[in-house]
């Protein structure tokens, strides 16, 4: 018989104020296979059926159809409606559809229930359904919910399950007495080992409970031409490491540290490491590799040949993370998803890969305190999870070559880092991409994400920058602060730009996370239906943000204008919800003034830059001059080639070359699909 979908409240039915009229009364004449209860005594009371539910099979491919049957004890001879109400790990309407009604035709003693479950595209780890059913006055259920397990159908690549990696430098790597204490604070995973000890590293990680993952890179260019040297190297670390690294990088942030640039060329290398690496054991797992977010180079060397040569993506995207702690989270978070545009584009098959950031780190300088590289951590670990990214990578675990870069310092003291990453495994789990359940807004403004940590679900929060935002969770929850470990019982809590934990969170907030899981991150608004964005001096950002420092706005005759003298270069960013990745023609308007003494020989111009096919930064029409008549002049540029992915955190920029020519004022700067216009 039809059975309806129903209405769901996080992971439970909400139970209607009326039921189904159950007033099931036996048939006076008795069919057949229908209950035999005495006919007078049927014709004036009620028959207290018994029902339950129990599943066709318990395990269920993600994906697949599964299916759950409704029994009825004794059979009636009319028909009977059963509610249902779900609940377990798997999330209703996401992961499947729920029906929440069934009934059972008279004369049968079940009906079947299907369920249609979900491939999400996202590595979650197996997940559980439990359906139930509610009981009535006039039937009973009888034993417990039945449990459908619906298994993971999404590779993860890795499989250890554990996001919590730091990575080593060269000069780090030599020293690994910092295994012990990082391994302490629950950190599973090493990126590195000594080169002229390989033995040395594993031992000491396998003493301390770590995992290793290696990379593969020698001399100072990329072998492409003469592939002995580069096998004979993948060779012998495969035969050194003894199954020991089961994760080899294809170089380290190639093309930088190669003399060569050439996606073909490294395509090669990637190809012949990843055949000798599976010829060898088909279980390693071979990354294909890119500096910061160079997905362009990435995405010529899947057409070069990468393409079904790898297991997982390694990024580092350092700058994308300055740019999250500069309050442009939406630029870090959108680094999984333009992967993912480019595999889908490149090479479908390896669409739901694993991303590991192998490196993303801040290190503790002049212009960085302890307490802000602290902030850092969280924000990388978290916005990285939210994403979807499968592992991550501090850098580092201990000082190295590169900088005070460490959760350990060269005096071999913890600094707040350490004690932050501790802290925040320790709320969120082990492993917390399998309870990651979505992010909202606290007052509308400010990023939550949640999870559902080992004391329950815990939401990780903070304010814009030079923010401070008073939150009302509308009941005592636990505040801590993730450097310090330090928590308060509040119900009202003073956000800033520091992140915190709040555990014990209304289930009205956990609701709202789930709501939004999968939905696009918002910065200041969502514009994936956009066809326009703009900066306007004096106005709030709408979809195209300054990246740089934010010049000062002056008023010229009632129009407001950026001082561009400020810098030589100015970048901005594109919201990504508005283009990502995929690449249509574009209209960019520059409306710009000259600003500086034309009496005593100064000039103003510059060259329109963009994130292009093939391309990091190309310009537009070469160099563009501002008349220094001090009138508004605007200017067009029709672009067909933009692919933005945020390589450096930005996706155009005005550069003048020197402070020297940048005596100009920025009124406004816009981009237009101009297909959306032609349609319109």
């Amino acid at each position: 018989m039809a059975s309806s979908p129903g209405r769901m409240q996080g992971s439970f039915m909400k139970r209607s104020s009326q039921l189904w009229p159950w007033a099931l009364t036996a048939c006076c004449a008795v069919a057949a296979g229908c209950s035999s209860v005495d006919a007078q005594t049927a014709s004036t009371e009620e028959v207290p059926y018994k029902v339950q539910v129990s599943a066709a099979r318990d395990l269920v491919k993600e994906g697949a159809l599964a299916s759950v049957q409704v029994s009825v004890d004794p059979v009636s001879c009319v028909d009977v409606e059963v509610e249902l109400a779900y609940g377990g790990s798997a999330t209703a309407f996401k992961d499947y559809t729920p029906i929440t009604s069934v009934t059972i035709p008279a004369g049968q003693g079940y009906a079947e229930v299907p369920l249609v479950t979900v491939d999400d595209g996202f590595f979650e780890g197996d997940e559980d359904i439990l359906v139930s059913i509610i009981d009535n006055s006039a039937a009973l259920a009888v034993g417990g919910p039945t449990r459908v397990r619906l298994q993971e159908s999404t590779p993860s690549g890795l499989g250890e399950g554990s996001p919590w990696g730091v990575a080593s430098s060269s000069q780090s790597s030599a020293d690994p007495a910092w295994f012990e204490p990082v391994a302490a604070a629950k950190v599973a995973w090493v990126r590195g080992y000594n080169r002229s000890d390989m033995e040395a590293t594993l031992t000491a990680a396998g003493q301390a409970g770590l995992q290793v993952t290696g990379v593969l890179q020698v001399g100072s260019t990329f072998p492409a031409e003469d592939l002995t040297t580069w096998e004979a190297h993948v060779a012998e670390a495969l035969e050194l490491a003894k199954g020991r690294i089961r994760h080899w990088e294809i170089w380290n942030e190639p093309p930088n540290y190669s003399d060569s640039k050439s996606p073909e060329e490294y395509a090669a290398i990637v190809t012949s490491a990843y055949d000798l690496i599976k010829a060898h054991d088909p279980t390693l797992q071979v990354g294909l590799c890119a500096a910061s977010t160079y997905l362009t180079f990435m995405d010529q060397a899947l057409v070069a040949g990468a393409a079904d040569h790898f297991d997982f993506i390694a990024l580092h995207p350092y700058e994308s993370l300055d740019r999250a702690t500069d309050g442009a989270e939406a630029m870090y978070l959108s680094t999984v998803p333009a992967v993912r545009a480019m595999l889908r584009a490149r090479n479908p098959a390896k669409e739901h890969v694993p991303v590991i950031f192998t490196e993303v780190g801040q290190p503790v300088d002049a212009s960085v305190s302890e307490e802000e590289q602290a902030d850092a951590l969280v924000k990388a670990y978290v916005l990285g999870l939210a994403q979807g990214v499968t592992r991550i990578h501090w850098f580092e675990g201990k000082d190295g070559d590169s900088g005070d870069f460490g959760l350990i310092s060269s005096g071999n003291y913890p600094r707040l880092a350490y004690f932050a990453l501790t802290h925040l495994i320790h709320g969120l789990g082990e492993q917390p991409a399998l309870n990651y359940l979505g992010w909202t807004l606290l007052n509308g403004v400010d990023y939550a994400f949640v999870f559902e940590g080992p004391q329950g679900p815990v939401a990780v929060a903070w304010a814009r920058p030079g923010t401070q935002t008073l939150v009302d969770f509308g009941q005592r929850v636990t505040e801590l602060t993730p450097a310090t470990g330090l928590t308060e019982q509040v119900r009202f809590a003073a956000l800033t730009d520091s992140p915190r934990l709040f555990h014990h969170i209304p289930q009205e907030l956990v609701a709202e996370a789930r709501a939004n899981r999968g939905q696009p991150f918002p910065w200041d608004g969502d514009y994936s239906e956009a066809t326009e964005i703009a900066v306007v001096a004096g106005e709030s950002d709408a979809g195209l943000h300054l990246a740089s420092t934010r010049p000062a706005v002056q008023t010229y005759s009632g129009t407001a204008g950026y001082d561009m003298r400020s810098a030589a270069s100015h970048r901005f960013a594109v919201d990504p919800n508005f283009m990502l990745y995929d690449s249509e023609p574009i209209r960019v308007t520059a409306v710009v003034r000259f600003n500086g003494d034309a009496e005593a020989g100064d000039t103003a111009g510059f060259k329109l830059g963009y994130e292009a096919v093939g391309a990091w930064m190309k310009s537009a029409s070469g160099w563009t001059t501002v008349p220094t008549d001090g009138e508004w002049h605007t200017f067009v540029w029709d672009i067909d080639d933009a692919q933005f992915v945020g390589r450096w955190g930005y996706n155009l920029q005005l550069n003048s070359d020197s402070e020297q020519y940048s005596n100009y004022e920025l009124q406004s700067l816009t981009v237009v699909k101009r297909g959306a216009e032609t349609a319109e």
